[in-house]
């Protein structure tokens, strides 16, 4: 699904890319369709956008989630301070 992701992700920004070239083209010679390809370019834009976002988003919670599974099996960088009422099987 990542992959996926990121390939549509491309492939939505090189298509705004390329609507927004047809924009300067109409533009310049003044066509109605101009507004047509602006619109469109900038709704690729935003989609591959987000995608990317997204997929960047996904790569730096599984990164955390791998260092938090690191340390756990290294052993907690800290102590939890134990009162006199707990016990340590509350901890386990």
């Amino acid at each position: 699904m990542k992959k996926t992701k990121v390939t549509v992700a491309v492939a939505l920004l090189v298509q705004a890319v390329t609507l927004f070239v047809l924009f300067i083209l109409q533009a310049a010679r003044r066509r109605s369709l101009a507004e047509a390809f602006l619109a469109v370019s900038a709704f690729a834009a935003a989609g591959g956008g987000y995608l990317i976002w997204q997929t960047r988003e996904e790569a730096r919670e599984e990164k955390e989630a791998l260092r938090l599974a690191r340390e756990a099996e290294e052993g907690a960088p800290y102590e939890i301070p134990v009162d006199a009422s707990a016990t340590e099987k509350e901890f386990e």
